[in-house]
């Protein structure tokens, strides 16, 4: 037997996902509600007007308590009537329907109870919520006026605007979406008219605003306002590359900065680039700069600067803007975090000592305003005997290793920033420290040593016998001078000398108590 339920039209709220679950478990225990659950919109995204509420909430619990009754009596009726043209008459099979029907009774009534309770809360849901979308509806919200961008700084964009004087503002609060289009999206709410933003502006900067209207836990929005920042002018390809920036706490317990860049492709040769720096509210022009073969500015260092040593996250605002007679040169922005761009001090005081069969190392934090628990170390470890290196992290100011003493080591330790911010870079590696030995190289060296004393000790033993001995003038005798007569040519000048006319050539004390002859045959 089937029956067909004429309804009304139901409008959407009927795809209220509490009617419409409980409906849909009906129908999968009975076909005659499907003319009902056929006549209910699928569409669960579309959104709810006051007179669909209105409609659907007054409709949804007399149509659902009443179908449901007269539908489950008919399907008891049928039920019966299939099961008694099955089986023949007899008083088993009436007392088997009597019990089934019994069982009818009570599933009717629990669904009765159940219904009840569905109806019960859409009335309230009714009471509650109609009310509130009534009065809404009847609220119109009206955009921000006067929306605009002014630049307040390098890389600084002040936006304002101001309440629509239209705008009911009687039990209401009003808050302000604002979306960052470019040059990165963001997207917040504030209770303030106005609101400060770094951005980098070489490509522009664009931005949404709208309002928003809250009253009994219910947000209403208008439409949004946009205002839009043009780039700067400047020929393609102009702009500088590759900007990098390090930072450095000195000794003087300031910041330098150390800026490198490189020359756009298309910028002429005669282009000069000039390097500015902000810093919360202070702002300086580089004055060191170091130039390329073509005399162009592609360095700046800072020897000192205002920036504050051991803040957090902050951002450096790096400008480079340039000047050319053949082209208009394009400027360039970049942001950087200060603790992301800091080399950081090598580690203090590093001692390495060996006990028993452990290398121990430590030191001291590196020169910093963060304490100590805010860096981490690697320890590197060299084996010059194997040449096996090993990298090892720490985060705590000393280190222990097992190690085979027989050989030696070198060892560097480095830093970094770990938990108090963002790391930086790593810096450069402590001097080199020895310890150990290499004890066969030793062995080596000690029996070349002893072999070159043993031959010095003998070779001087040796000297020290011969001249004793005098062994020297034996095996080496001196060689006589011969004495050879021959004819004086010049007989004249041999009797003058014979004469000894004159005793100056001869000492005094030789000449004295010698006759002239004698003296002359002794030396002649």
């Amino acid at each position: 037997m089937n029956m067909s339920l004429a309804l009304p039209y139901l409008p959407r709220p009927i795809t209220n996902r509490l009617t419409f679950c409980f409906l849909y478990a009906l129908r999968l225990f009975s076909t005659p509600f499907e003319p009902v659950l056929s006549s209910l919109p699928m569409d669960h995204s579309s959104e709810l007007s006051a007179q669909d509420w209105e409609a659907g909430l007054v409709l949804v619990p007399v149509i659902s308590l009443n179908t449901t009754n007269r539908h489950m009596a008919v399907w008891q009726d049928d039920w019966t009537r299939q099961q008694l043209q099955k089986e023949p008459a007899g008083r088993q099979p009436r007392r088997r329907l009597n019990k089934q029907r019994r069982l009818f009774t009570q599933l009717r009534r629990l669904c009765r109870a159940s219904m009840m309770r569905v109806c019960l809360m859409l009335l309230w849901i009714r009471i509650v919520v109609q009310p509130r979308t009534l009065q809404c509806k009847a609220v119109q919200v009206f955009p921000p006026v006067n929306f605009t961008l002014t630049v307040s700084a390098l890389a600084q964009v002040l936006l304002s605007w101001k309440l629509s004087p239209n705008q009911e503002q009687k039990n209401y609060t009003i808050r302000y979406d604002v979306k960052i289009l470019t040059p990165v999206f963001e997207e917040y709410d504030t209770v303030k008219t106005h609101s400060l933003q770094t951005a980098v502006l070489h490509n522009g900067f664009s931005a949404h605003v709208r309002t928003l209207l809250f009253h009994q836990g219910l947000q209403m929005t208008s439409d949004w306002v946009t205002a839009e920042l043009q780039p700067p002018p400047g020929a393609e390809n102009t702009a500088v590359t590759d900007l990098s920036c390090v930072t450095h706490f000195t000794i003087s317990s300031t910041v330098s900065l150390h800026c490198t860049w490189l020359p756009g492709k298309g910028a002429p040769e005669d282009t000069e680039y000039f390097l500015f720096y902000r810093y919360e509210t202070y702002m300086e022009e580089c004055q060191h700069y170091i130039k390329d073969k073509w005399n162009r500015n592609i360095e700046c260092r800072f020897s000192v600067t205002h920036i504050v040593p051991g803040e957090i996250d902050e951002l450096i605002v790096i400008h480079i803007n340039g000047s050319s007679k053949y082209a208009a040169i394009k400027p360039f922005q970049q942001l950087f975090n200060q603790n992301a761009i800091e080399k950081v001090n090598v580690p203090r005081n590093v001692t390495v000592f060996l006990e028993q069969n452990d290398l121990v190392a430590t030191w001291e934090k590196p020169l910093s305003t963060f304490p100590k628990g805010c860096f981490e170390y690697e320890f590197y470890l060299t084996n010059l005997k194997s040449g096996n290196k090993q990298v090892s992290k720490t985060y705590s100011h000393d280190f222990r290793l097992r190690i085979d003493v027989t050989c030696r080591y070198s060892i560097q330790i480095r830093a970094n920033h770990y938990t108090c911010a963002v790391n930086g870079f790593w810096s450069d590696w402590s001097e080199i420290i020895y310890i150990g030995e290499n004890k066969q190289e030793n062995l080596i060296v000690w029996s070349l040593a002893v072999l070159c004393v043993s031959t010095c000790c003998t070779v001087t033993l040796i000297a020290i016998v011969c001249k004793s001995q005098h062994t020297w003038s034996k095996l080496f005798p001196p060689i006589p001078t011969p004495r050879i007569k021959f004819r004086d040519p010049f007989p004249n000048h041999y009797e003058r000398a014979r004469s000894c006319p004159s005793e100056t050539w001869l000492e005094p004390g030789l000449t004295e108590g010698l006759p002239c002859n004698a003296l002359h045959d002794d030396v002649f």
